[in-house]
């Protein structure tokens, strides 16, 4: 999502299933990077561990790889839901936003902290 790399939505949805697929690492490779312990993040922001590269963030027994990027006026973020096999790709021409919307979506996909008002209050301005 940063480092100065030109890539699409679908090529990173395509980097994702491939991950998950074990074409480019074989499945215990890319279990390790989410059993890895590297780095712990701790910010006033945000809490996660951080292995080869990818955040790792396990909250309420769901686990989510991916990593996140920006720069002036862009936001990114790039998540893989192991578990529920599902890969998640935000892009935004806002500063981030795409934080927002991608946690948004992991109420939706884990159902950790949904209500009727967050399903009714979806913005994303």
């Amino acid at each position: 999502p940063s480092g100065a790399m030109y890539m699409t939505g679908r090529d990173l949805i395509k980097f994702g299933n491939k991950l998950l697929g074990g074409y480019l690492i074989d499945g215990k490779t890319f279990k390790g990077i989410y059993q890895g312990n590297d780095l712990v993040i701790d910010s006033p922001e945000y809490k996660y561990n951080y292995s080869m590269g990818f955040e790792i963030n396990k909250t309420a027994g769901h686990l989510v790889v991916g990593h996140s990027g920006g720069s002036a006026g862009t936001s990114a973020r790039f998540d893989i839901y192991p578990k529920e096999d599902y890969v998640v790709v935000v892009l935004s021409n806002m500063e981030n936003s795409a934080h927002r919307i991608a946690d948004h979506i992991y109420q939706l996909v884990t159902g950790v902290g949904i209500d009727s008002v967050l399903l009714n209050s979806f913005d994303c301005h």
